[in-house]
């Protein structure tokens, strides 16, 4: 797990300053070989390669009165939470390709999705999805 996470700080290193520590404060990271039951009731595929599951950073163009509903067991009504950015980042290692840059691209992928990188954006970015031997393919190659 320790080239993992020195992967992972090289990946936050890439980013601003400013930009790496918001990542850092609102996301954990996780490694685990392949995906749970959690995860993929979560909505990660049994092939992915990691996912991001939670609250993404809106962008300015976005509706800021999007809320979140949160109801508990005896609720009626709703409550609607503040909005905090945030969640899970989860890198599977039994995937292909298990190389180092193959790990960085998957973190580097996961994290624009944090920060409101749709798949578009993201291979706009040069972080779309990987293929088995660890290339960047293009959203409209994908299916």
């Amino acid at each position: 797990m320790g080239a993992l996470r020195q992967i992972m700080y090289e990946v936050l290193g890439e980013l601003p300053p400013d930009v790496a520590a918001y990542v850092k404060s609102r996301v954990i990271f996780e490694a685990r070989p392949r995906p749970t039951e959690q995860d993929l009731e979560r909505g990660a595929a049994a092939a992915d390669r990691g996912y991001f599951y939670g609250l993404r950073v809106r962008g300015d163009d976005e509706d800021a009165d999007g809320d979140v509903l949160v109801a508990g067991d005896d609720d009626d009504v709703a409550e609607v939470a503040e909005y905090r950015p945030g969640g899970l980042i989860v890198l599977f290692t039994d995937a292909e390709p298990r190389t180092r840059e193959g790990y960085a691209e998957v973190l580097r992928h996961e994290i624009a999705h944090f920060l409101g990188e749709d798949e578009d954006s993201a291979a706009e970015l040069g972080v779309g999805d990987i293929d088995e031997d660890g290339t960047v393919v293009e959203v409209e190659e994908i299916d």
